[in-house]
């Protein structure tokens, strides 16, 4: 008989953002509206970076990697976003 897959540190108890997000929604009550791409991406210690406390904390712990943001609208309410990372161009010297 087959065993159920379990997490270890083996597999850095790797869950994917989707499935992580919508434990954040259910967990704390709140909406997440997003447009951003949430398959095959994987949260590596997933479970260790939500708090059961904050869902802004949480937040930050699982979206960080991936160069995203939150932004609550209202009580219930949050929206995701890409962060924006401003581009540094080197300036040419002439000569």
């Amino acid at each position: 008989m087959a065993q159920p897959h379990r997490q270890t540190s083996d597999h850095q108890y790797r869950r994917s953002l989707s499935d992580v997000l919508n434990q954040i929604e259910e967990r704390f009550g709140v909406t997440l509206k997003y447009d951003i791409d949430t398959v095959n991406k994987p949260v590596f210690y997933a479970d260790f970076r939500i708090r059961p406390y904050l869902v802004e904390e949480s937040l930050t712990n699982v979206l960080a990697p991936f160069d995203y943001k939150f932004v609550k609208q209202g009580k219930e309410s949050i929206n995701l976003n890409l962060m924006n990372i401003p581009v540094v161009r080197k300036r040419m010297e002439r000569k």
